[in-house]
């Protein structure tokens, strides 16, 4: 079986499907080399952008018709928009279908931090970008926050700052999605998982693959999707290409829980408090008037950074021991029995992920690449492969553009 190629691309999640599915329209022939036994292992990609859109370009990004213009074109199929104007709205709407929903996005502020200008400086900020913030105080920003209980609070203990109208996605049917409308089209021989002993070679790449040793002449040009769990093999590589300039990245380990409220949530806004992130987690259209309400609650929170010198190996080793922590814990029953007000709180699960932050690097809200072989097939490596689904799926757009 020959695996020659006009394009190879190189990657453990998302973005090499992305770009597959975009070379592949453009009628070039694709190889995808997976070194994990399945491509959303790492589960790289997060459903919204974890970081505050405070200046105008982070914000615009952010709102929900920006996101239909960079989510649509890379999906093999109809993407469907939800918000709970709509929701009330009747008419048809694909159940099956990926959802991106608009939600408002609220912030909340103590009097401390009010009295320390804080909030005056982000509603300002949120102002000249033109996010139309809204301000909420006492217990009408605390019923706008989700999970929380409407228990009574003194006058002005707490204060809020609202975004309308920012997007989050159903990632995980986008993700799946793709790789099904691949392997229908590409053929399970031209999708490899658990591909082991990867090699650049003058005119293509060398891989062991179903206990043998593969090869494949390339055309044009590999692309490799650099993310957390191919960073030993990514920077081996710009290493035997004598690349000095691609920097030292350091890892932010990410906590992603699920917790069971007794009330049920709020759906049209996505809370920030001291630095967790709480919605409503629903797949899908959402419940319907007939259908129960939601009572699942994620939080996503940032937990400490690792140092850069870290191997991608140790950044996963250090999962067990660094994550679900008493610092952990002690957030989360801050969250929901200091803020929220709950008595008591269940826990349903926790996934753990590392993800690299690009934001420092990024140039016109893209994060950089570098070319690491230019003559024969060229070797890119890409960054912004992890993170947000709208910043990944812009790097694998903008790495289908840098091929000759």
């Amino acid at each position: 079986m020959s695996y020659d190629s006009d394009v190879v691309l190189i990657g453990t999640g998302l973005a090499p499907l992305a770009a597959a599915h975009r070379l592949t329209r453009e009628g070039r022939s694709v190889l995808l080399l997976n070194p994990e036994r399945d491509f959303f292992l790492e589960d790289s990609e997060l459903p919204l952008d974890p970081w505050q859109p405070l200046n105008e370009e982070d914000f615009r990004s952010n709102v929900l018709e920006r996101a239909l213009e960079v989510l649509r074109p890379e999906y093999p199929g109809a993407l469907e928009t939800w918000s709970a104007e709509d929701a009330q709205v009747p008419g048809f709407r694909d159940p099956l279908a990926p959802y991106v929903r608009g939600r408002s996005r609220i912030w909340t502020f103590g009097m401390k931090a009010l009295s320390s200008d804080v909030l005056e400086r982000f509603y300002v900020s949120a102002s000249d970008a033109g996010a139309r913030p809204q301000l909420h105080e006492g217990i009408a920003a605390l019923r706008r926050f989700p999970g929380a209980a409407t228990r009574p609070m003194e006058e002005g203990e707490l204060q809020a700052v609202a975004l309308p109208r920012l997007w989050d996605a159903d990632v995980e049917r986008y993700r799946s999605g793709v790789l099904e409308f691949l392997r229908e089209r590409l053929g399970a021989e031209r999708i490899l998982s658990g591909v082991s002993q990867m090699d650049t070679t003058p005119d293509g790449v060398r891989f062991y693959f179903d206990k043998q040793s593969r090869s494949a002449k390339v055309a044009a040009s590999i692309l490799v999707f650099w993310t957390p769990r191919l960073d030993a093999w990514a920077r081996a590589q710009s290493r035997k290409f004598e690349r000095t300039d691609v920097p030292e990245m350091g890892y932010r380990l990410w906590e992603d829980w699920t917790l069971m409220s007794r009330e049920p949530l709020e759906l049209g806004s996505i809370g920030v408090h001291q630095g967790m992130m709480v919605w409503a987690d629903f797949e899908g259209p959402g419940p319907g008037p007939d259908q129960p309400p939601v009572h699942r609650l994620r939080v996503l929170r940032s937990g400490e950074p690792l140092q850069a010198s870290s191997t991608s190996k140790d950044a996963f080793e250090t999962l067990d021991r660094d994550l679900a922590s008493s610092d952990s814990l002690r957030s989360l029953m801050q969250l929901c029995q200091g803020f929220l007000r709950w008595e008591k709180f269940a826990i349903r699960g926790m996934r753990s992920r590392v993800l690299f932050d690009w934001k420092p690097l990024a140039k016109g809200g893209l994060a950089p690449a570098w070319t690491l072989r230019k003559s024969g097939p060229t070797v890119e490596l890409i960054a912004g492969a992890d993170g947000s689904l709208a910043d990944v799926l812009a790097s694998a757009r903008a790495a289908c553009g840098r091929i000759e």
